[in-house]
């Protein structure tokens, strides 16, 4: 268990992008549209960490350096053609595409050396203890690759008629097909230095033989030619040992085949918008676990997924809305994969399950709506869903964790939202400034709630958020548009509340808790301006502007201690207990790690020919 570590990283992100987009308009009733776009983006890392094991014989140290590289290939390809059938009055639209993904860390290495230190201050020599036949993420002179090859095709046909039998009764039928097909090549390597054994020529290697004083030797050294194998009769030193397992490499492929059917009926002030749509979903992978089980995923399910959405015009500029539907959380691939990831920054090690299940969710809210006219926007919507086998990350011992289904929860809250031009706000119907100054404001309050009854034992908070699920979420801003002089400028806030980065034991003491992550503030900013009439745009970014740390805890503060008063009453409205026991308390709560995040500045330049 690590008591104490502070990380420095270090990280270049290079973004590259093309675009080429070709369309044909043959006549007024058919078109044809060919999109692509080809990105690369890559981050570059090094990460300089220096920890205290929390060894109980003696304070042991850790330095370690860790170069990380990882490198994405993204392509997608879109041709879609609208035709309209003027005689049947029918329209018809359709979609072909194919997408690609490459994924790939050729090489992040690790290397780690340990020390004591005493109490007077002074230290041991730092040394390297490599293993003897195995190797690891945290042991001395690692090494990880890994490559990820993914295609997406997919096809689409939407057809359409409206039928008009009044002027305040119509209706529009739509009907479609989707079919997409994914599959997926995993594999991963890890290698890493051991000592050197073995019997050479009858005489017999091994950690008796190893060449101590290589383990004392620096980062820039230790690993050069002359500390390879044997170094002289009866002296061993390193060796590099592939400790790539079973689980590492993994195929998988999944196929979706769907329909629907859709009614758009208009009845005066009445619209109802309503439809099911079914789903023939299939899914495989082939991998194995470290003791050479193969592990074969064989899913199939077919699912209707209704929907209705009922809209109430009371008057020309307020609407009231009904709406249901069913949807559904897939697991991914990388979710049901044995695979165990390791991540360098977090020190955590994550493993797919291939038993995971499809999650089902049913969807209801109610809104309402105000438009004032110019884009102007006030609405206030009450929602509820409630979830089947949630899909949850859960902790586990030894510093890993893995997806499981909870059996249950349930997300319901309110939903403010509000778009103003500020002359609006000021009275001041001619003022041309004011006019190009939007302000808008988003807050939606949620209450969160699931069951992990099968996955803990024990734990004293009965009413547990989903794992992600802020209390609330807040977002607001100015935007400044003025098209005839080219001008763009925006102000944007972005608040969240306290929240489960890894879902686990909520009990004080556990031995597995659950991970919480501190809600923080970001405040971005942005100013652009446009020439040679909107072809050549210089944008100006400013993004995380606060530069608030990022802050994960283990909540401990279970035990009631009584809030009364308007703090009682603000708790209540926003985190759903007037106590606030899942908020961050510096003096209560066990700090996990804080990451400290600077502030991003980009500039950039764009030409549309």
């Amino acid at each position: 268990m690590v008591k104490n570590q502070n990380d420095q990283e270090y990280s270049v992100k290079t973004l590259f992008g093309a675009m080429a987009n070709f369309s044909l308009k043959v006549n007024a009733n058919n078109l044809f549209n060919f999109k692509n776009l080809y990105s690369i983006n890559s981050d570059n890392n090094v990460l300089d960490r220096s920890a205290n094991e929390n060894q109980d014989s003696e304070p042991l140290q850790s330095h370690t350096t860790a170069r990380l590289f990882t490198s994405n290939r993204i392509y997608s390809g879109q041709l879609n053609g609208e035709h309209y059938l003027s005689q049947s009055k029918i329209k018809i639209s359709w979609v072909g595409s194919y997408g690609s993904v490459i994924r790939s860390t050729p090489n992040d290495r690790r290397n780690t050396y340990y020390f004591t230190k005493f109490e007077d201050g002074t230290t041991s020599q730092p040394a390297a203890f490599f293993q003897i036949n195995s190797t690891g993420a945290d042991a001395p002179g690692s090494f990880f690759s890994s490559k990820n090859l993914e295609n997406i095709y997919s096809s689409k046909v939407d057809v359409s008629r409206k039928f008009k039998f009044t002027d305040k009764i119509s209706l529009e039928l739509k009907v479609g097909y989707f079919n997409q097909g994914r599959n997926r090549s995993f594999n991963a390597r890890q290698v890493g230095y051991i000592t050197f054994n073995g019997i050479v020529n009858g005489t017999n290697y091994n950690t008796g033989t190893f060449q101590s004083s290589i383990q004392f030797q620096d980062d820039a050294h230790i690993f050069n030619p002359e500390n390879m194998g044997i170094i002289s009769l009866g002296l061993s030193g390193l060796t590099l040992f592939d400790g790539t397992k079973k689980n590492d490499s993994y195929t998988a492929n999944s196929k979706l085949d769907a329909s629907y059917l859709m009614l758009d009926n208009t009845f005066g002030k009445f619209r109802l918008v309503w439809g099911v749509r079914v789903e023939n979903y299939s899914q495989s992978l082939d991998s194995k676990l470290d003791t050479n089980v193969p592990v074969n995923v064989r899913n199939s399910q077919v699912d209707y997924l209704p929907s209705a959405n009922l809209i109430i015009g009371i008057t020309k500029k307020q609407n009231i809305r009904f709406s249901y539907s069913k949807t559904l959380n897939r697991p991914e691939f990388r979710e049901l994969a044995p695979f165990l990831f390791y991540d360098a920054l977090r020190r955590l090690n994550t493993q797919g399950t291939p038993e995971l299940t499809i999650a089902t969710v049913q969807n209801a809210d109610f809104r309402y709506e105000i438009f004032p006219g110019k884009g102007q926007l006030f609405s206030v919507s009450v929602f509820y869903k409630k979830f089947k086998n949630p899909i949850e990350l859960q902790a586990l011992a030894n510093n890993s964790d893995k997806y499981n289904n909870a059996l249950g929860a349930i997300n319901k809250g309110i939903e403010l939202e509000y778009r103003t031009l500020l002359s609006s706000v000021f009275s001041r119907k001619e003022n041309k400034v004011l006019d190009d100054i939007t302000f808008f404001t988003n807050l939606a309050i949620i209450k969160s709630k699931v069951d992990i009854s099968n996955l803990l034992q024990a734990t004293e908070l009965t009413d547990i958020p989903l794992q992600g699920q802020s209390p609330y979420v807040f977002n607001g801003g100015l935007q400044y548009l003025n098209s005839e002089k080219g001008w763009a400028a925006s102000v944007n806030i972005n608040k969240i509340g306290d929240r489960i980065a890894i879902q686990a034991n909520q009990t004080q003491g556990a031995s597995v808790p659950a991970l919480w992550e501190k809600g923080r503030t970001f405040l971005d900013m942005q100013i652009a301006k446009s020439f040679l009439k909107n072809k050549l745009e210089f944008k100006f970014n400013i993004q995380n502007l606060l530069a608030q740390n990022q802050i994960f805890y283990n909540n401990y503060d279970v035990e009631t201690t009584r809030k009364t008063g308007f703090n009682a009453l603000v708790n209540n409205i926003f985190t759903g207990d007037s106590q606030n026991r899942n908020g961050f308390i510096k003096d209560i709560d066990d700090l996990v790690y804080i990451t400290k995040y600077g502030k991003t500045l980009s500039f950039t330049v764009t030409y549309n020919f």
